[in-house]
């Protein structure tokens, strides 16, 4: 996949997934350092990052595994 293609569904699936493992026990600056990687990497605004990262739409979280 080359950068400028967009990310299917799936593969942003798991980039979250695997942004989630470090974002889960990491401090608040670092926090905000893999937030703004997130935002680059997948095209989601930041807010819609937040929700998913803490949980509130975790379904999607738990349906892929690496």
């Amino acid at each position: 996949m080359a950068e400028t293609d967009p990310m299917s569904g799936n593969e942003r699936g798991k980039v979250i997934h695997w942004i989630w493992a470090r974002y889960k026990d990491n401090p608040g600056l670092e926090k905000c350092q893999l937030l703004d990687e997130a935002e680059k990497v997948t095209s989601l605004p930041r807010k819609s990052l937040l929700r998913l990262l803490n949980g509130l739409l975790s379904r999607l979280l738990t349906s892929f595994s690496c």
